[in-house]
């Protein structure tokens, strides 16, 4: 690889950010300590590989692919040879989606020519304060121990209180019910470790695509529950379908190849005199009404 003197690859390699350089072929040819440990992908996996191989898979915030489009960052530096700033979601290795901050920088030739592109990016760290509510809820056995999710007892405790604010007219919010497609198929065929597997990725995709004052928690088994504030029947649609676009799009690794998972989701809205078991109820009514008409989609609560 050529570099330039005044920039050691070995000091590219200690930087906290992740860095990966790309020639005018669109192949990686460097690719950072940090690149690895932010999308699992060490660069014995990458060096030699098109940006275009699905390796990161770039999503934009509403669940749409930016890669092989007019928004990708590296083809727009390659064409007009300017810096672009982007936030998106990354596909971990492991499948789950994590969301970063992109610098692609355009580095030029001696006769001025774009020679290769350099991507710089970091991920989005949780505020200091999720991170103490976490620990605060792990010590109060509220956390899900394989995902690191609410459990179903939090999520009760927190419906009703969401229940509460609803009845003194504050903040409307809707319910989301979600049920892995073909779960017990991934369990069946390739064991319990597959099927933990599939509920990380689903669940830290999940934490890391919603808007911090939303809230997830594992329902049970295969199944989450996402309360999302603040909306009426259209945004609570367009959540949901942003959510189930992000696990379409998302594949973790398994026997050899990448496994792709989908979900059903139903949705309900609050209702002045819902208790947290109707509001599930409907929602779980409106996800099973997926599961018979072909999976992989969206149905909000009957008359909404």
């Amino acid at each position: 690889m050529k570099t330039d003197p005044v920039i050691p690859p070995d000091l590219l390699e200690h930087l906290y950010d992740g860095i990966y350089i790309l020639g005018r072929d669109r192949k990686i040819v460097f690719w950072n300590q940090a690149a690895g440990r932010i999308s699992g992908y060490p660069s014995a996996e990458t060096l030699g590989k098109s940006c275009h191989d699905h390796i990161l898979t770039h999503l934009d915030d509403e669940g749409q692919n930016i890669c092989h489009t007019p928004l990708c960052p590296i083809d727009q530096a390659f064409s007009d040879g300017k810096i672009h700033d982007t936030q998106a979601f990354l596909q971990h290795k492991d499948g789950y989606r994590v969301p970063v901050e992109i610098r692609t920088v355009p580095v030029l030739d001696a006769r001025g020519e774009i020679e290769r592109v350099v991507e710089i990016f970091r991920e989005y760290l949780l505020p200091e304060a999720t991170r103490q509510r976490i620990e605060e809820l792990e010590k109060l056995a509220l956390i899900d121990s394989l995902t690191g999710l609410a459990n179903r007892r939090f999520a009760e405790i927190t419906i009703g209180s969401r229940l509460a604010e609803t009845q003194r007219n504050i903040w409307p919010f809707g319910l989301l019910f979600l049920d892995i497609d073909n779960f017990k198929g991934i369990n069946d065929s390739f064991g319990h470790d597959a099927g933990d597997r599939a509920l990380m990725m689903i669940a830290k995709t999940l934490i890391n695509t919603l808007r911090p004052y939303d809230f997830v928690s594992r329902w049970g088994g295969e199944e989450f529950v996402v309360l999302i504030v603040n909306v009426n029947r259209e945004k609570l649609l367009k959540v949901a379908e942003k959510l189930r676009l992000f696990m379409e799009k998302s594949t973790f690794p398994l026997g050899g190849t990448r496994r792709r998972v989908t979900v059903s989701i139903g949705a309900a809205l609050a209702r002045p005199e819902d208790t947290p078991e109707s509001i599930v109820k409907r929602a779980d009514q409106a996800m099973y009404r997926c599961k018979q008409t072909g999976r992989n989609c969206i149905r909000i609560e009957e008359g909404s």
